[in-house]
């Protein structure tokens, strides 16, 4: 089900095989997609017995999500349309390639629904989900995190009240990273 390189989760064990002997398997840990430079050593046993997520087999790309919150008053069709810009700018080449590859349109986009915070308020959260690299997953959400911060920073200098409608109502990141299935 993997081979050495590949980006696995064995249970609740997930990181790079980096080697594969006769007894264990070894793994360099990942968490919150960061390498921490710990290797684990699973029993073979765990590799029959227990779940196996693969990132890698089939494709060496995997959907990420970047959620942000914004408040009910925000204009969020040009919330939506800054944070699609942020992803096409940052991964655009990479979906346009995985477009061809695969045959079918594959292209970022955003998903919104409202939430209440546990004081009740209301907000509209937007997910912006995109594809890139299992290699380079978390580079790729910190660049596009930067760009969404920086284009709506500049948002709030040319509109002074946007500044509590965006920039500081980016409360939470939340990623999520789904396996893609061409």
């Amino acid at each position: 089900p993997f081979r050495i390189g590949d980006r696995v989760d064995i249970g609740n064990v997930g990181g790079y095989v980096h080697d594969i002997a006769l007894m264990h398997t070894h793994i360099s840990l990942v968490e919150k997609d960061e390498q921490t430079g710990k290797m684990a050593y699973i029993p073979n046993e765990m590799v029959l017995t227990q779940p196996i997520v693969n990132y890698t087999k089939g494709s060496a790309l995997v959907w990420s999500e970047i959620k942000v919150r914004v408040p009910p008053q925000a204009e969020v069709k040009k919330a939506e349309k800054k944070l699609l810009e942020c992803a096409e700018e940052a991964v655009g080449k990479t979906m346009k390639a995985a477009s061809r590859k695969w045959n079918t349109e594959v292209k970022p986009e955003v998903r919104l629904r409202i939430e209440y915070s546990a004081s009740n308020e209301a907000y509209i959260e937007l997910a912006l989900r995109y594809l890139c690299s299992v290699r380079e997953l978390q580079t790729t959400k910190s660049e596009v995190t930067r760009r969404i911060i920086a284009k709506f920073k500049k948002t709030n200098k040319k509109k002074q009240n946007l500044v509590s409608a965006y920039f500081y109502y980016i409360i939470v990141i939340i990623f999520i990273v789904y396996v893609v299935q061409p």
